[in-house]
C-alpha cells in the first residue's frame, strides 16, 4: 500500500516565493522559482541548494522544465520557446527553430524518441510534435474542444492528453 506521508525536503523561501516547475534528473531536483526575477534552483536529495541559475542578460519568463537527451530546457510562459539550462545560467537564446502558435508550455513533454510534444489552445486544439533536432514540427488535430494542459507518452507510445475541462484522452500519435 502507498501512503501520502510527506516531509519537507527544503525550505526555498530565502531564494524565491513561488515554485512552479519541477524536474528530477540525475539525483537532483530542478525547481523554477518566481519572485523579482525567474530563477531555477538545483537542489540535491538532502534539500541543499547547489546552484541558482538566473536569466541573463534579459528576463525570460519560464514556467516549465523538460529534459531531452540529458539536456534541461526551460520553456517560456507566453509563447513557445525553449531555453537551454547551461552550466551557469539560463540561456537567453531561443533554441527551437519552429514556431508553435497559442501553445501552453506547461503541456510540454518528451516522448521515447526525443520528440517534444506540446498542446495548443482552441479554437483549433492541436498536438504539435517537434523533432529531436527542434527543426521540424508535425501537427495533429484533436477532436475535442478543451484546452490541452498536459501531455505524456507511456512506454507503449500512447499519447496521454489532459484538458482544462477535466478530461483525459489517450491516442496513438505515431504511424
Amino acid at each position: 500500500s502507498r501512503e501520502g506521508n510527506t516531509r519537507l525536503l527544503a525550505d526555498l523561501s530565502m531564494h524565491t516565493s513561488l515554485l512552479c516547475g519541477i524536474l528530477y534528473q540525475d539525483e537532483r531536483i530542478y525547481v523554477i522559482g518566481h519572485a523579482d526575477k525567474n530563477i531555477i534552483l538545483k537542489v540535491d536529495m538532502n534539500g541543499e541548494v547547489e546552484k541558482v541559475f538566473e536569466t541573463k542578460p534579459d528576463r525570460v519568463n519560464v514556467n516549465h522544465l523538460i529534459s531531452q537527451n540529458g539536456q534541461i530546457f526551460a520553456l517560456n510562459t507566453q509563447m513557445f520557446s525553449m531555453y537551454l539550462l547551461g552550466s551557469d545560467e539560463i540561456s537567453s537564446k531561443v533554441i527551437n527553430k519552429v514556431e508553435v502558435d497559442k501553445s501552453y508550455s506547461g503541456s510540454a513533454s518528451v516522448d521515447n524518441f526525443g520528440n517534444i510534444i506540446v498542446g495548443t489552445d482552441p479554437p483549433a486544439s492541436k498536438i504539435v510534435v517537434i523533432d529531436p533536432r527542434l527543426e521540424r514540427k508535425h501537427e495533429i488535430g484533436c477532436d475535442f474542444l478543451g484546452r490541452v494542459r498536459a501531455t505524456a507518452v507511456d512506454k507503449q507510445n500512447h499519447l496521454w492528453v489532459g484538458t482544462d475541462d477535466g478530461n483525459l484522452y489517450i491516442a496513438k500519435y505515431l504511424k
